[in-house]
């Protein structure tokens, strides 16, 4: 148990045999000490739950949870959500790693600044490469910033638990993909401003294969895109769809994440095109 100025670093897993005790060593070389990994297993049948668990009997920082059904990753995040036991909660996937200090580098901006979040920067890395962000061009400045609305990056914030719980901010469940970006959106929008250190907090490893089934076709992403814009026109929001769908997000993800988006990019351009984007 961490108390209430300690971190909950929320980590969903399925299937993450080959990554996930990388990314729990990652947690378990922090500085700072006060902080619970919680990690939310949606029903894998590799050896997830086991490596899970053998962490969490060496530490008892680290405990593992299951979904009663699997939900996926949304759905997981939000059980990480319910049963955090900190101040503050930070979102890690089980396939990335999470940079030396860098929670405690946001909880320091969230107390100084008195806001309920605060963002760092990514770095991306494969087969033994940087993408971009590394390191050493990065200036760890810190700055107050208008809030606006992010291209992505949840996992890049701080955020106060009790912020999230009071605002009702939770991942959409069931869109298959995008529920990141509505759940940044209600947070950035009611947030006039935001503390930001430039300093990378967060690396996001390309060495493998999709990160979701979901998003393995690309009919399957565009799919997605068309359940963020239902979502959006089913809480009453439509306004919503067109930042959330920000054409600028389109080809840094077609680009990056998957060469089959590449070969449809057209195709989803009509679409976004369509939604207003």
């Amino acid at each position: 148990m961490t108390g209430r100025s300690g971190i909950t670093v929320i980590m969903p897993a399925f299937n993450a045999a080959p990554w996930i005790g990388s990314a729990i060593e990652s947690v378990l070389l922090q500085s700072e000490t006060s902080w619970e990994l919680l990690i939310v297993d949606d029903g894998s049948s590799d050896s997830t739950r086991d490596i899970a668990d053998r962490y969490a009997a060496m530490d008892g920082r680290v405990r593992r949870t299951s979904n009663s059904r699997t939900k996926g990753a949304a759905g997981s995040r939000n059980t990480g959500l319910a049963e955090a036991r900190s101040e503050y909660v930070f979102f890690l996937d089980s396939d990335d790693v999470l940079l030396p200090d860098s929670p405690e580098l946001l909880r320091g901006l969230v107390r100084g600044s008195g806001f309920d979040a605060a963002r760092g920067e990514m770095s991306f890395y494969c087969h033994q490469r940087w993408l971009a962000g590394e390191p050493a061009e990065n200036s760890g400045r810190s700055e107050i910033r208008a809030s606006g609305y992010p291209a992505s990056g949840f996992t890049l914030h701080l955020y106060r638990k009790d912020f999230l719980a009071a605002s009702g901010i939770v991942f959409p469940e069931g869109l298959g993909i995008g529920e990141d970006r509505v759940f940044l959106w209600q947070v950035y929008s009611r947030l006039s401003q935001i503390p930001v250190v430039h300093a990378p907090v967060y690396l996001y490893r390309l060495n493998h294969g999709p990160r979701h089934p979901s998003v393995a076709k690309s009919r399957d992403f565009l799919s997605g895109l068309a359940r963020i814009r239902a979502h959006c026109a089913e809480k009453g929001r439509a306004d919503m769809a067109a930042p959330l769908l920000d054409i600028a997000f389109i080809p840094e993800w077609l680009g990056r994440l998957h060469t089959v988006y590449m070969e449809n990019r057209r195709e989803a351009q009509a679409f976004l095109d369509g939604c207003g984007a």
